[in-house]
C-alpha cells in the first residue's frame, strides 16, 4: 500500500475468542516501509549500475583483443592503439573492483591513512592541472582558489585526492550537462572557524532538495538526483568520499539550488 510516496506493510491477525477456535476479531498492524522500499530501490539500482560498468569495459577488451588475434588490425600502430585500449579499459575495471573493496573496508572500521605534511599550494593545483584537458573538452572553466597556498598540512595525501577528484570530476560532468556557455567549476580552500576548508563548487545542473539527504548513502546514485538520463555510475563515490573525510575527523557538506549552483564542502580540523 502506498499513499504520496509513502509505503506500508499492512498486517492483520486474527483475534480469538477464549475458546481459541473462534474468532472475535481482527488486529490490523500498519508498519512505515517507506525506507526499507528506497534501500530495495537503491540495491537494484547498484546492481545495474555494476553490471553496466562491468560490461562496457569487458566487451572492449573481449572486441579489440579479438582484432588482433584475428588481425584486423593492419599496422603496428593500430595494434599498439588498440592495446592501449585494452590496458586502459582494464584499469577501468581494476579502479572498480578497488572502490567496491574500500567501501566495504571503510564502512567495517579499516582505513588505513598515511600522514605526511602536505603544501596545500602545490598540492591543489596538481589536482586542478590533472583536470584541465577534460574541463577544455567539456567546454567548462576550471579555477582554483588558494586562501593560504604555503600552509602545510599533515593529511593522507592519496586519499583527500581521491576525494577531490571524485568531486571535481562529478562538476565537472554535471556542469557540462547544464549546457551553459559560462560553465564553471572552482576547487576553493580557506581557513574557517578553525578548520581546513576544501570546497568545489560549479554552477551545473544542482541537486534536488529532496535527495541531498541520501547522496552519501551507499546505494544512492548521485547522477539521478541530478536529472542525468546518460552518465552511468556505481553510486558509491561519495560513500567512499564520506568515509575519507571522516577518518580524518572532519565531515562533509552539500548545499545546492537545481540549475544554479552546488557547493560540496570539506571541513577539516586545523588549529
Amino acid at each position: 500500500m502506498s499513499l504520496d510516496e509513502t509505503y506500508f506493510q499492512l498486517v492483520f491477525d486474527p483475534l480469538f475468542n477464549d475458546d481459541l477456535k473462534t474468532v472475535r476479531g481482527i488486529v490490523c498492524s500498519i508498519r512505515d516501509m517507506t525506507d526499507e522500499r528506497r534501500l530495495d530501490t537503491m540495491r537494484v539500482d547498484f546492481i545495474s549500475n555494476i553490471s553496466h560498468e562491468l560490461r562496457t569495459p569487458l566487451m572492449m577488451i573481449q572486441g579489440y583483443s579479438e582484432a588482433i588475434l584475428d588481425d584486423i588490425a593492419q599496422t603496428q600502430e593500430e595494434k599498439h592503439e588498440m592495446a592501449e585500449i585494452i590496458i586502459e579499459e582494464s584499469n577501468r575495471m581494476s579502479r572498480l573492483v578497488n572502490q567496491m573493496l574500500d567501501l566495504s573496508r571503510m564502512e567495517a572500521g579499516f582505513i588505513d591513512l598515511n600522514y605526511r605534511e602536505v603544501q596545500m599550494g602545490d598540492f591543489l593545483k596538481k589536482i586542478v592541472y590533472h583536470f584541465q584537458n577534460m574541463a577544455q573538452e567539456k567546454n567548462v572553466i576550471l579555477e582554483l582558489e588558494v586562501e593560504t597556498p604555503d600552509l602545510v598540512y599533515v593529511l593522507d595525501n592519496d586519499k583527500i585526492q581521491q576525494v577531490l577528484i571524485n568531486l571535481i570530476n562529478n562538476a565537472l560532468r554535471h556542469t557540462e550537462e547544464a549546457q551553459r556557455e559560462d560553465g564553471l567549476v572552482t576547487l576553493i580552500q580557506y581557513i574557517e572557524d578553525n578548520q581546513l576548508v576544501l570546497e568545489v563548487r560549479d554552477n551545473g545542473t544542482g541537486i534536488a532538495k529532496s535527495d541531498i539527504p541520501y547522496l552519501f548513502e551507499r546505494f544512492f546514485k548521485a547522477d539521478r538526483s541530478r536529472t542525468s538520463k546518460e552518465s552511468v555510475g556505481t553510486g558509491i563515490g561519495l560513500s567512499i568520499v564520506k568515509s575519507i573525510v571522516e577518518a580524518h575527523q572532519g565531515h562533509i557538506e552539500v548545499q545546492s539550488d537545481p540549475m544554479k549552483y552546488t557547493r560540496f564542502i570539506v571541513y577539516l580540523p586545523y588549529e
